[in-house]
């Protein structure tokens, strides 16, 4: 018996769902893979990326450009518009070079002119050149290469990759060119220039009677600082041209980073230098408090003598005007006999009255007369 089944859906029928369906799922994909936008402070380089298509610069889209168009599988790489930072700190003393370092600090000691181990502290400033002719030049040179993230060997980040990428350029290719020209400015000044208290290891073999005057200047380094962040900065500028290379626009040289800038903030001394700075100071305190003991003691001594110079004066004086008022007395009583007899009766009385209360110390009783004195009364 033959079948009468038929399928319920016409073949043309399902042939043309399945085409949109298709005709979709290519939109799709065309709409994901084709449009791009960059977050507010990073532009993104557009390259061609089909699998039929070069591999050419096409574009640089920026915050402002919102989704753009760019094709179907173009890759974006995008790089910071932005202050880029890169700090400097001071290395532990005695380690190697690029211990403790990581994507944003690199530790960092050098020597001064005179041979002082110093830590640096301070602050390298980029801002990445996003002219387009420049930035794809830039791109094709460095963007498709990757470096090790400081801190961890293992781990490896595309220069193109925004904020991370750029750290790891930063610390993978200029740190070498960084410390060359930290170098070569932190070797052209002496330790006190840097630090006035360094001025005291010139005082450690010297005469003890000396260190009084072992006291660090106090001159500003504010302007060393100043002259030194110029010319690391420049020194820095001429070997990274060098380093890297520049963009040809227009047949000129275009720097890939803009006006670089190193700030000096502080530089520490190591330990052991630290230690012999103390060792000056506190001679220079004992050596003050001693000079400090030795004046008081002479100005008490002088103090005293001039304490009993005094005293002696005052009793010379006081015996002076006591005889100048016993030769008065003595005129008085040469012309007044009868007062004389009242004066030496009534201070008889009053020694006698003292006697009588137990006084421990009698008065003088002046006695007028041809044998006129002092006598004391009695006890």
């Amino acid at each position: 018996m033959r079948s009468t089944y038929t399928h319920p859906l016409p073949i043309k029928l399902i042939a043309i769902v399945a085409a949109v369906a298709v005709l979709v799922v290519g939109v799709l994909i065309y709409v994901f893979n084709s449009f791009a936008r960059v977050e507010p402070g990073f532009v993104g380089l557009v390259r061609n990326g089909g699998p039929f298509d070069n591999r050419n610069f096409q574009k640089v889209i920026t915050p402002a450009d919102g989704v753009t168009n760019v094709g179907m599988f173009s890759t974006v790489s995008e790089y910071p518009t932005t202050d880029r930072y890169d700090y400097v700190q001071p290395g532990e003393y005695g380690a190697r070079p690029e211990d403790g370092d990581d994507l944003q600090t690199d530790r960092y000691r050098t020597r001064t002119k005179d041979g002082l181990d110093v830590g640096v502290q301070g602050q390298w400033r980029y801002v990445v050149n996003t002219d387009p002719a420049v930035l794809e030049q830039f791109d094709a040179k460095f963007g498709t290469r990757s470096y090790s993230v400081p801190g961890s060997p293992d781990e490896r980040v595309r220069v193109s990759d925004g904020d991370r990428g750029m750290a790891v350029f930063i610390a993978g290719q200029l740190r070498p060119i960084q410390q060359e020209a930290l170098r070569a400015g932190i070797g052209s000044a002496n330790g006190e220039e840097l630090d006035p208290s360094f001025a005291l290891l010139r005082n450690l073999s010297a005469d003890p009677n000396t260190l009084a005057n072992a006291t660090p200047p106090t001159t500003d380094n504010a302007a060393k600082f100043a002259q030194l962040s110029d010319s690391i900065s420049g020194a820095f500028v001429n070997r990274l041209n060098e380093q890297l290379g520049t963009a040809i626009v227009d047949g000129k040289p275009q720097p890939f980073l803009i006006a670089p800038r190193f700030t000096l903030q502080q530089v520490y001394p190591s330990p052991d230098t630290q230690s012999r700075i103390q060792d000056v100071r506190t001679a220079v305190a004992n050596l003050a408090k001693a000079n400090a003991d030795a004046a008081a003691n002479v100005a008490a001594a002088n103090g005293e003598a001039q304490r009993t110079a005094a005293e002696a004066e005052g009793r010379r004086l006081v015996a002076e005007k006591e005889a100048q008022a016993q030769v008065l007395r003595q005129q008085g009583y040469a012309a007044c006999t009868t007062c004389a007899d009242m004066d030496k009766i009534r201070a008889q009385g009053e020694a006698q009255a003292a006697a009588n209360a137990g006084w421990k110390t009698a008065p003088q009783i002046y006695a007028p007369g041809s044998d006129a004195g002092f006598l004391q009364a009695p006890r």
